[in-house]
């Protein structure tokens, strides 16, 4: 008798066992039916966790067949290293739009203007200058004066050497910037660039200094150097440039203190590597100031 119970009882719980691991089945393929896939939870993870975020984008397109799930996986193969694959999809997925949306869809008009801001910086980290200008120059046809897209227009232009097609491409914001500050403070505009906060990123005046120093312009260039290091004392990128605009100024002993500065905040850095080169050819002029 005492048998028999066992065996029922193990009976039962065996079946009570099958039964809720077949309702964790249902309610796992319900769930996964009913996933919501996001881009904003892709681009979470691409920098964390690349594989998981390119196993989502496979997922994903199983799902559904979205210019999103394309993307998703195109960002996710940029951080597992496969710049190229990337740079080409995601420059191919953003010339699509033109195809693929009303021009009332305001959303996915911006959609597909980051998507060729991607690209575009895709094709700057591998060196196809002549790519990502033609790209940002498509997603600013998107989204004209889009700042994103202006400065890495303005990026592939400096490394082309056309240093007034930079000017000239990035002057529109600091006229628009001027616009947005008489709004805000609702008081007239100076000339002083130290009026200007926020709103421009410091990287435009980072770039228009750096072409107006290869110009030869290095008054112009001094003047928007000295913003963009107001708006970012720490910026190593800003303080070699100003270290190469005031030595080209005869300003050795402040070319000095800048890149020191840039060894002292980005140690590990390529700008630290050049603003050591620099100092050390310094160095070996006789007629340099001492280092301290």
């Amino acid at each position: 008798m005492r048998i028999v119970v066992l065996i029922t009882i193990i009976f039962l719980f065996c079946s009570s066992m099958l039964f809720h691991m077949e309702a964790l089945g249902v309610e796992t393929r319900t769930k996964k039916q009913k996933q919501n896939w996001s881009i904003n939870t892709c681009i979470a993870m691409v920098g964390d966790d690349p594989f998981g975020a390119l196993a989502y984008a496979y997922e994903w397109q199983k799902q559904e067949h979205s210019y999103q799930a394309q993307r998703c996986q195109a960002l996710a193969l940029l951080y597992t290293g496969d710049e190229a694959t990337a740079a080409k999809m995601l420059d191919e997925l953003a010339q699509r739009a033109q195809n693929s949306f009303s021009s009332h869809n305001k959303g996915e008009i911006l959609s597909y203007a980051r998507i060729a801001a991607e690209a575009a910086s895709a094709w700057l980290a591998l060196g196809k200058v002549k790519k990502a200008q033609k790209i940002a120059a498509y997603g600013l046809s998107l989204v004209p004066n889009n700042q994103a897209l202006l400065i890495l227009q303005a990026r592939a232009l400096l490394l082309q050497g056309k240093m007034s097609q930079v000017v000239e491409s990035l002057t529109p914001l600091l006229y628009q910037n001027q616009k947005d500050e008489q709004k805000d403070l609702k008081k007239s505009y100076t000339k002083s660039y130290r009026n200007l906060h926020g709103k421009i990123s410091a990287q435009v005046f980072v770039i228009l200094a750096s072409a107006e120093q290869k110009m030869g312009h290095l008054n112009a260039a001094l003047d928007y150097i000295q913003q963009a290091i107001y708006m970012n004392p720490q910026d190593s990128v800003a303080l070699l440039e100003r270290g190469i605009i005031r030595e080209q100024r005869g300003d050795m002993t402040g070319a000095i203190q800048d890149w020191q500065k840039v060894l002292e905040v980005a140690p590990d850095s390529h700008e630290a590597n050049m603003a050591q080169q620099d100092l050390d050819v310094m160095a070996a002029d006789p007629d340099s100031p001492d280092l301290p």
